[in-house]
């Protein structure tokens, strides 16, 4: 270390009373350089620095580092420029020989403000630590329990799709197999699910078949369909497809995806089934 730093730092810590040349360089040899370091340093430290020097007690130490809060610079940061600090407490325990609280101490650094009370009151060192530092108060369970309740009855209708079928156009009997290119329609329900009030005006609905070969990554479009049905809670849906591809011959898993818009402009999710078997000849 430079010796002009160790002479300032020195010099610094002699300003407060009791520390002369021989403790301020048995600090800084700790690490405790400027009243800055000794007010940030726990008394343990201080004193495990000071050890074997005369006249040193406990109570000296407190002393000292009170004095060097008073007068080392205030410290500014990145994150108090961004509206982050700290807020700074000590806490005293007197304890017995069984290692039982017999007293309780503790000061807010920032603004001086000290309580102290026999025995451990832990609610009591939380509301202390609370109010001073300028916490908002948790809220009860009964309020969150209260709060959760709100949010699920406030839980909007969400569009729900079951029971997929591909039926002939003529028959309107469901079909499990149809030729390439054969027109046919696509039946399914919709429920909702969740509370609120329905629309008053017909939803607009737009519905998109696809399908995807067994074990195949990649799907295509088999036909899309659009219709105005008014939202009730559970209603049946058809829509008539004529395939827009050739698909090859064989298996092929169906899904289904429904897109709603109602004139209320509200927000509802895009509606997907994945369900039923359709086998191209």
């Amino acid at each position: 270390m430079d010796r002009n730093m160790t002479n300032e730092s020195g010099a610094d810590l002699q300003q407060i009373r009791g520390i002369g040349p021989g403790v301020a360089r048995r600090l800084n040899e700790a690490g405790i350089a400027d009243a800055a370091a000794l007010a940030s340093a726990a008394p343990e430290t201080v004193a495990a620095a000071l050890q074997g020097m005369p006249i040193v007690s406990s109570e000296r130490i407190h002393e000292w580092i009170e004095a060097a809060r008073l007068i080392a610079p205030p410290q500014t940061s990145v994150a108090e420029e961004n509206g982050q600090h700290y807020a700074t407490f000590r806490l005293e325990l007197l304890l017995d020989l069984r290692n039982e609280v017999r007293r309780t101490r503790v000061k807010h650094v920032q603004s001086g403000n000290e309580e102290s009370w026999a025995g451990w009151a832990a609610e009591r060192l939380l509301r202390f630590v609370g109010e001073n530092a300028g916490l908002q108060p948790s809220p009860t369970a009964d309020e969150v329990a209260s709060k959760g309740q709100e949010v699920a009855e406030a839980r909007p209708f969400e569009p729900y799709l079951h029971d997929l079928t591909v039926v002939d156009t003529q028959s309107r009997e469901p079909r499990h197999i149809v030729r390439r290119g054969q027109p046919y329609d696509v039946r399914f329900g919709l429920a909702l699910t969740g509370e609120g009030d329905t629309p008053a005006e017909p939803a607009r609905m737009r519905a998109a078949l696809y399908a995807r070969s067994i074990g195949g990554k990649q799907r295509v479009t088999l036909g899309q369909g659009t219709a105005m049905r008014p939202m009730t809670p559970d209603l049946d849906v058809a829509f008539g497809i004529t395939p827009d591809v050739e698909l090859s011959p064989g298996p092929y898993r169906l899904e289904l995806e429904l897109d709603v818009e109602t004139d209320d402009a509200r927000r509802w999710p895009t509606a997907s089934l994945h369900e039923g078997l359709l086998y191209i000849i």
